[in-house]
């Protein structure tokens, strides 16, 4: 094995964010188990085709030491440790599923998931503990979210939203009680990576945007000159903000904050110190795909819907057109702190790069290429 200084055990490596933070912890010269589905040797080659449009050579890393993969599931009991000491977990898995449509998800992941990792880290006396959770830990009626754990239980949208929310509570009981370090970093709205537009996640910004797609597809033959108008009413505040974050920031201040195990003990806030308005966005979303006629309205009563399109418009979101109502600021003081002198900063998210990221969505089929060639 290699003779790096800490092993971290990471969590959801093939998620969206988890790619993104196992490459950063690879190049930052840390040792990694990841914990996948087994049987080990498929996992190895999914792990493998995930990370090498990212620049990561797995199978090089795992004949080097540098990576090691357990075989497991959350919330199932975990295996030993077969590869000496873990000095820290960094959990990033996760089911991102809004509602508890399926028997016991997102909580059992979310929730259970935690407790059996937990029980884990009591088991194998791992000291430090790194929870990925959401800044919408906040629910959907705090003006401004301070980077702390919101009691009492706030309202919230998505059954998702709740479930960390349990999650963070949990933790911080358990390690209070267990005497264990706890981080808590909470991303906003990840989009894809602010240089190239690459993502494999595909809700959120990217499901507004292709129900606007679908739209000006559906009414492409009224287009004659210039732009198309397709009046649609959205129930927000235009001055309203969404808080995108690229996933590149995401994963580089987490990086960060895990090889300072000394401000553990602390909740961030990875979100966007300027994030743009809900009339940015439109802007953005009607200059990419050049229609117009949306506007923004107190209220939209769906029974006097005044156009085909708006109809399309509100039956395809339902409740991601939540996202644009509920818009909390958020605080990050103690993410500015932390990552500062490091080089860390947040990428412009302006026009341009909403039309990269944009571009790569539509250049791959909104993730349905991606999806064809795992199966």
């Amino acid at each position: 094995m290699a003779n790096q200084s800490t092993t971290t055990f990471l969590t959801g490596s093939t998620g969206f964010i988890g790619q993104y933070v196992l490459r950063g912890l690879l190049d930052g010269g840390q040792r990694v188990v990841v914990l996948l589905r087994g049987p080990a040797a498929q996992s190895r080659l999914r792990l493998a085709a995930l990370l090498a449009p990212l620049g990561v050579d797995v199978a090089r890393h795992i004949n080097e030491g540098h990576l090691t993969i357990m075989e497991g599931t959350l919330p199932d009991a975990l295996p030993a440790v077969t590869v000496g000491r873990v000095d820290r977990i960094v959990h990033s898995a996760a089911c991102l599923q809004t509602v508890n449509a399926d028997p016991g998800e997102p909580f059992a992941t979310n929730v259970e998931g935690v407790k059996t990792l937990a029980r884990w880290a009591d088991a194998h006396d791992v000291p430090v503990f790194h929870f990925v959770s959401t800044a919408y830990t906040c629910g959907r009626d705090m003006a401004l979210a301070r980077e702390v754990f919101h009691t009492p239980q706030p309202r919230f949208v998505t059954d998702y939203e709740l479930s960390k929310w349990q999650a963070e509570e949990f933790l911080l009981n358990w390690a209070k009680r267990s005497g264990r370090r706890l981080t808590i970093l909470r991303p906003a709205l990840v989009v894809g990576d602010s240089a190239t537009g690459f993502t494999t996640q595909y809700g959120g910004f990217y499901q507004v945007a292709r129900v606007v797609e679908m739209m000006a597809e559906f009414f492409s033959d009224q287009r004659h000159t210039g732009e198309l108008c397709l009046p649609v009413r959205i129930e927000a505040d235009p001055s309203g903000s969404q808080n995108f974050v690229p996933v590149d920031y995401v994963a580089r201040a987490i990086v960060e904050i895990v090889a300072r195990d000394s401000n553990t003990h602390q909740i961030y806030h990875l979100t966007n110190p300027a994030p743009p308005s809900n009339d940015e966005v439109r802007c953005w979303l009607e200059g990419y795909y050049q229609i117009h006629g949306g506007h923004f309205v107190d209220r939209v009563d769906p029974s006097t819907s005044e156009s085909l399109a708006e109809r399309m418009f509100l039956e395809m979101n339902d409740v991601i057109l939540q996202q644009f109502k509920f818009v909390p600021e958020f605080d990050c003081t103690h993410t500015t702190e932390v990552l500062r002198g490091t080089g860390v900063s947040f990428p412009a998210l302006d026009r341009a790069m909403a039309f990269r990221l944009l571009d790569y969505a539509r250049d791959h089929k909104w993730g349905r290429q991606r999806k064809a060639a795992a199966s």
